[in-house]
């Protein structure tokens, strides 16, 4: 794959204004800065998105991955509108049994649970793709399929958050291309039971050993270090992905004591994923909604987050005009753009995002400029 562009022009135009009268200091006058993104159909200014799924497993999950699966083309479709580079990888909320802390203690340990998954040939599931890392070039329906059935056979234990953080950092898919320098990451889970990660001291409450000091699934009253809150992984991530602005937490999960009723017996209603999605300004969506509608709004909300474009000065707001192949684009949040001082970046919104090919103008007065 050709490696992406980025390619800015910087065209400055400054008067140079000198007082008449001798002996005086010379005054300058900064009329404007014009600041061009120019995008190429295959070289990008916009970011490029990697997309980890983190697909529950459990017993309890045949209806909810069927419907992630069934839905793809209503996630996909905004992707390839905009010509869009993405990655996709998944992974699954038991995939946190590759961890250290579980080898050599507990027989629930799997060096492998965390690598990116091809689907499953277990319970429900509809076999291997072939294809670890989906992109424009391999990702089909049924690619998409396999891969987001994972199968019911996996832990009822799940521990979504400590999952991402094992395949993120497992060395297998850090070698597969998934991750990119710069490259914008969503994190998208689905789930019908709450998040309960810890550390090396959670036992698996399918171990024996673990039975009369169990701390683990559906307790939410452990001090950390056992349950990490929200918080911990949210840290983590800033670490990772190089700054809060450069990735989002998403969830689709059980909101309602309602929607727990009608999906199984063993469903939990979840806290803690609308906490890290809070954090992360992700979308929280219901297993309980319509699914198609749920995976657009996603992924319209992870194309926003990646069209972001920072500007080489600050810019005096009142001042910016921004144009979309020459036409002017209205400064609003819904099908527009909007400036934000404190990363100094100009984010594209709904019909406003641009697509692959558009050249982007921004053109604007920078804040400290002075008679």
């Amino acid at each position: 794959m050709k490696t992406p562009k980025f390619l800015i022009a910087l065209l400055t135009s400054t008067a140079w204004l000198m007082t008449g009268c001798s002996g005086s200091s010379p005054s300058f006058s900064i009329l404007g800065t014009q600041q061009s993104f120019q995008q190429g159909a295959d070289t990008f200014a916009q970011k490029q998105v990697d997309i980890l799924w983190v697909v529950d497993n459990s017993g309890s999950m045949q209806t909810s991955q069927a419907n992630l699966a069934t839905n793809f083309a209503a996630f996909i479709q905004n992707f390839q509108t905009l010509g869009l580079d993405y990655h996709m990888a998944v992974t699954t909320t038991d995939a946190y049994l590759a961890g250290s802390y579980f080898n050599n203690a507990y027989s629930a340990y799997s060096p492998t649970a965390a690598q990116f998954r091809q689907g499953s040939t277990g319970t429900y599931g509809q076999g291997l793709s072939g294809v670890t890392v989906m992109n424009p070039g391999n990702t089909t329906a049924s690619i998409f399929q396999k891969n987001m059935s994972e199968g019911t056979d996996g832990s009822g234990d799940e521990r979504a958050f400590s999952s991402f953080v094992q395949a993120l950092s497992d060395p297998t898919n850090a070698t597969s291309g998934f991750r990119r320098p710069g490259a914008f990451l969503s994190i998208i889970i689905l789930s019908d039971e709450d998040d309960f990660s810890g550390n090396a001291s959670f036992c698996d409450h399918f171990q024996s050993s673990c039975a009369a000091n169990f701390v683990g699934d559906h307790n939410y009253n452990v001090p950390a270090p056992e349950l990490q809150p929200a918080s911990f992984y949210v840290s983590w991530l800033d670490t990772y992905a190089g700054g809060h602005t450069h990735y989002s937490v998403n969830a689709i999960y059980t909101d309602t004591a309602a929607c727990a009723r009608s999906l199984s017996s063993t469903s939990v209603v979840g806290q803690r994923y609308p906490q890290i999605v809070s954090l992360t300004g992700g979308v929280s969506a219901s297993l309980c909604s319509n699914f198609a509608a749920t995976l657009n709004t996603i992924s319209q909300s992870v194309i926003q987050l990646a069209s972001v474009f920072v500007l080489a000065s600050q810019a005096n707001p009142a001042t910016i005009v921004v144009t979309v192949n020459g036409v002017t684009v209205p400064q609003n949040a819904t099908n527009g753009w909007q400036y934000t001082a404190s990363t100094n970046s100009v984010a594209f919104y709904g019909t406003a995002v641009p697509p692959a090919g558009a050249s982007i103008n921004i053109a604007y007065t920078p804040l400290n400029a002075h008679q």
